[in-house]
């Protein structure tokens, strides 16, 4: 059995060596440029040469060869991928046989086999150089056709009215000479690879009142359309006054008033009746005249964006209502305004017999309110209530005239207002006026603070070493430079660890040339020496006729790569610099800040409210803060372990849903159900 053994062994071992001979040895060339050996990457290599020299098709000939289309190669290799083993520690960097056989038969002006290499090659691994060939294909075919110009269709209705104060603008672009161009809100939004649909969805800030949302669309045929879509920002709850309050004889209670909004009122209801609209009257005014059988009863207001405004009619305030503190005889209308350091409302004067009579100033509650209020949120909610027997003239918050013109001389005003706050401290102050001139001021301080999850010092450390190769020279230093110019551009994404002599340390104390940096496993060893969650390795890759910068984003923890991304350079000289912004840009988009909710905990686990839909990928870090479980506000405190913010690593992750690792793993009882988790 030995013997047998060592027999078989032999064969097999000689089999071996005769292949290998095979393989190394010398052949004969089928091409001008040199072959020595005839594996995929030999000729893969031969091919790119043979592109630059401007030889199509005996480039077309070798790629072929690599993909097992023609004979020749020993062995044969057809996926496209960024990183290739050849064999023991070699590697091609950038190993795209499809991508670069449709470009030899662009070159050649074989368009139907151009088209179809190009798009196997984006459909196994996405590239800007495929996707730039693609586009100049579509270009011929669509300057060819004419077509049409491209279309925008949106979501939703035509005219959109919300009480948000931003909004997720959302259609695409319908082109059938591929729309290539595309700005939304006066903000361009790069394309690199035209297409016949571009979906878009983007968040837009609006001012209060009528917003024109301009869409402006181009394609490759040079066609070029703008549509434009209303958006009403209506931030403001409607306003009631009450003119009069009187008892029945039936014990009921009248009550007589009007409710206002400038942009359109959509419901007014007393307990639970909806009240019906008067007829003959527009949308912004709706005067009612009900009669209440209850001691107390909820008086609710809603207007066309949702905005609400609540008041609660008790038995004390109908009653006070009623009883005025001066007749409405002891104030009469008149031409002259009063002379005060309040300034009068038109054709409202005290009474020329006694103004002597009204002395007492007008009542003001102000719902909640505290001296000073800590908040996280862009703009405070205000709401309270001013009451004159005799009449107010004026109710003002830090100046703004709440009540209108036809509503002075009401016995009672509930308001509402949702004020937009700046950071740090701001002064509110609310003044009522009588029609006889006394005032009641109450004053507030409101402090913004900005939400713990979007302190600076939580978004990720990243490290950005020199680009490979070594000897990329000028061109690696400006590729880097525009990458870190990006990066600390405003609004920050990634905390910008080292960005220039450091690294000479830290390659030299690991003992690791720039080359080294090839491989992403060489991040585990620089996260032991400087405090880099993750690093963004980059290679420049010359093309024929192009530069491409290809980067990774690699966890320093794990030696994974989280997310990959390139752009593809056709003059460098002239647009390295934005190119190399446009790839960080690329990478911010593959980090989203979003947020979710943690649906439920299972042991050092949580599953979330969130998925590649949404932007969230594996390797993903999130804080977590405290729920409205609790009674907090979403944006409430963080989770916190030891002094240090509890994490959410992504492990698995789905359209809708992931799970996520609980870091340290002995603080999973503190998360709970509800609490919210915000990208780091």
């Amino acid at each position: 059995m030995h013997l047998f053994f060592s027999q078989r062994t032999s064969v097999w071992m000689t089999g071996a060596l005769l292949l290998l001979a095979g393989c190394l040895a010398p052949q004969a060339d089928d091409t001008s440029l040199s072959l020595r050996f005839r594996n995929w990457w030999n000729y893969y290599e031969r091919g790119l040469a043979c592109l630059r020299s401007g030889q199509p098709a005996a480039a077309r000939a070798d790629f072929e060869r690599c993909l097992g289309e023609r004979g020749g190669a020993r062995f044969s290799d057809d996926q496209d991928r960024w990183r290739a083993r050849t064999y023991g520690m070699h590697v091609v960097e950038g190993y795209f046989p499809n991508r670069e056989l449709g470009i030899a038969c662009y070159e050649a002006h074989d368009y139907t086999n151009a088209t179809r290499w190009l798009e196997r090659s984006l459909q196994q691994t996405p590239s800007g150089r495929a996707k730039h060939y693609l586009n100049l294909i579509h270009q011929r075919e669509a300057q060819a056709r004419r077509p049409a110009p491209p279309q925008v269709v949106w979501d939703g209705p035509s005219r959109v009215i919300t009480r948000e104060r931003y909004v997720l603008v959302r259609g695409a672009v319908h082109a059938a000479g591929y729309a290539s161009g595309l700005t939304v809100a006066g903000h361009p939004h790069p394309v690199e690879l035209a297409q016949t649909q571009l979906p878009f969805a983007t968040r837009v800030p609006l001012r209060e009142g009528t917003n024109e949302i301009r869409v402006e669309a181009a394609d490759l045929a040079g066609n070029r359309i703008t549509a434009t879509r209303t958006y009403l920002a209506d931030w403001q709850p409607p306003m009631l006054t009450i003119q009069r309050v009187s008892r029945e004889t039936d014990g009921q209670w009248r009550v007589t008033g009007s409710c206002r909004d400038d942009h359109g009122l959509a419901s007014l209801r007393v307990g639970v009746v909806d009240l019906p609209r008067p007829t003959g009257t527009n949308d912004t005014v709706w005067p009612f005249d009900v009669r209440i059988h209850a001691l107390d009863a909820l008086l609710v207001a809603e207007d066309r964006a949702g905005n609400r405004l609540e008041t609660q009619l008790t038995l004390e305030t109908l009653s006070a209502t009623e009883a005025p503190l001066k007749h409405a005889s002891e104030v009469a209308l008149a031409d002259t305004p009063v002379t005060t350091d309040t300034p009068a409302a038109p054709h409202l004067a005290p009474a020329t017999t006694d103004v002597t009579v009204d002395r007492l100033a007008p009542s003001l509650q102000l719902r909640g309110l505290r001296d000073i209020s800590v908040v996280l949120e862009e703009e405070f909610y205000l709401d309270g209530t001013a009451a004159d027997g005799g009449g107010l003239r004026t109710v003002t918050i830090n100046g703004e005239e709440l009540l209108a013109e036809a509503d002075r001389g009401a016995l009672r005003s509930c308001f509402a207002r949702r004020l937009p706050l700046l950071p740090g401290t701001n002064n509110l102050t609310v003044t009522a006026t009588d029609r006889a001139g006394n005032r009641t001021v109450r004053q507030t301080t409101v402090v913004r603070r900005a939400p713990e999850q979007q302190d600076r010092a939580l978004r990720l450390s990243v490290g950005l070493p020199p680009l490979l190769p070594a000897d990329a020279g000028p061109i690696g230093v400006r590729a880097k430079r525009g990458m870190e110019c990006e990066l600390v551009r405003e609004p920050i994404r990634f905390r910008l660890l080292e960005r220039d002599e450091g690294w000479d340390y830290i390659l030299r104390e690991q003992g690791l040339s720039i080359s080294d940096l090839a491989d992403p496993r060489a991040a585990l060893r620089i996260g032991k020496l400087m405090p880099a969650e993750m690093l963004l390795m980059g290679r420049l890759i010359t093309e024929a006729r192009g530069l491409t910068i290809y980067v990774k984003a690699v966890d320093t923890a794990s030696g994974e790569v989280l997310f990959a991304a390139d752009v593809y350079s056709t003059d460098p000289d002239r647009t390295l610099d934005e190119d190399a912004a446009n790839l960080i840009l690329k990478i911010k988009q593959g980090f989203s800040l979003v947020s979710a909710a943690v649906i439920r905990r299972q042991g050092a686990t949580a599953t979330l409210g969130i998925g590649t839909r949404d932007g969230a990928g594996v390797g993903h870090r999130f804080v977590v803060a405290r729920g409205t479980a609790e009674g907090d506000n979403p944006s409430g405190s963080l989770r916190r372990a030891d002094g240090r913010p509890v994490q959410l690593v992504m492990e698995r992750v789905e359209k809708d849903s992931a799970v996520a690792r609980i870091i340290p793993a002995d603080a999973s009882d503190s998360i709970q159900e509800g609490d919210h988790v915000y990208a780091r």
